[in-house]
Parts: C-alpha cells; sequence; structure tokens
C-alpha cells in the first residue's frame, strides 16, 4: 500500500492513499483540509514541483503522480484564462520558515510567470497596433516611422549615376605580368 503526507493548515498532516481517482482524491483532500470546492488547490513538494491535479482526468488514478511516503504541502492555485498557473500560495502557516528552499523557487517562479505574462500582453498590443514604450515609458518608433524629418517628408538621398567635379577619378590597379 502506498501513502503520502499531506501537510496543511497550521502543522497538520494527512495521510493519504493516492491510489484512486482524481475526483475522489481531491475531493476528500478539501473536505478534510476544509477547502472550499470552488477553489482550485494541489499538491507541491518542497522543489515546487506542482502536481496540477486539476488538469487531471477525474476518472485517471493518481498513484503515478506521488513518490511513496513522499511529504506534500497543499496549496492554492491562481489559474490565467487559459488555465496555466499564476501564482501558488501553499496552505500551510509558517511555511517559509520550514521549506526556505521552496520559498525561493516560488519566488523566483512568480518573477518569471509575471515577465511572461507582461511579455503576453505586450504581443497582444503589438498584434493590436498599439505603441510599443521603452523602460523610460518613452515609445519606441516603429521602423516606418524612423528616418522621417521634422517636418515629415522622408527624403531619401540617391547617387547620381555621373562623377561630381569634386570627386576624383578612381585609381585602378594594373595587372603585372609574372614571367617564369
Amino acid at each position: 500500500m502506498t501513502f503520502i503526507i499531506v501537510e496543511h493548515g497550521e502543522s497538520e498532516n494527512l495521510i493519504l492513499n493516492p491510489d484512486c481517482t482524481c475526483k475522489l482524491f481531491l475531493d476528500f483532500i478539501r473536505e478534510k483540509c476544509k477547502v472550499d470546492p470552488k477553489d482550485v488547490v494541489d499538491l507541491i513538494d518542497e522543489n515546487a514541483w506542482a502536481s496540477e491535479l486539476f488538469t487531471k482526468n477525474p476518472n485517471e488514478n493518481v498513484v503515478s503522480l506521488f513518490s511513496p511516503r513522499g511529504v506534500y504541502i497543499l496549496a492554492s492555485v491562481e489559474l490565467y484564462e487559459d488555465n496555466a498557473i499564476k501564482k501558488i500560495t501553499p496552505l500551510l502557516q509558517d511555511w517559509e520558515k520550514k521549506y526556505q528552499f521552496l520559498e525561493r523557487k516560488l519566488k523566483h517562479w512568480d518573477k518569471k510567470q509575471q515577465k511572461i505574462a507582461e511579455e503576453k500582453t505586450e504581443a497582444e498590443l503589438l498584434q493590436n497596433g498599439a505603441p510599443k514604450e521603452n523602460k523610460d515609458g518613452k515609445l519606441i518608433k516603429k521602423k516606418s516611422e524612423r528616418g522621417h524629418s521634422a517636418s515629415g517628408s522622408s527624403r531619401k538621398e540617391t547617387k547620381s549615376p555621373l562623377p561630381d567635379a569634386t570627386s576624383s577619378p578612381k585609381k585602378t590597379k594594373k595587372k603585372r605580368k609574372v614571367s617564369t
């Protein structure tokens, strides 16, 4: 028989057998840990690995997602509209003291997700034709707007095919014959 330990609340431990369907497993966790059924929850380990139970088929057996006798932390999960994880918050009091490595991992992960969200927003704005700003908040000109003078005319310099009077004639190198 396989079991795992789920830490939650005020350093409470819940011993579970994960050899069951995902729906049954999550419903039991929500009931025993007093979590609102509408909240998205997941189990994470001390390395911030999320089992992503909320993405699994409700009839799928979840035993393969966990290490036997592993310790996991119950966590609340915030999602983006496309169901990608936005933020993970452990539902264990004083978890930062017990799992310092996890705290660093989650902070790093939050920064990474925030950067991804900013890039997504920026890409969406660019697709919609919105101007792009640099770090100072100044607008970055599009390629088509660069090189225009203040009057708005874009004068392109062209070279005349005829040499002008000020230019010197080109010197050409003569090839020498080498005798053998």
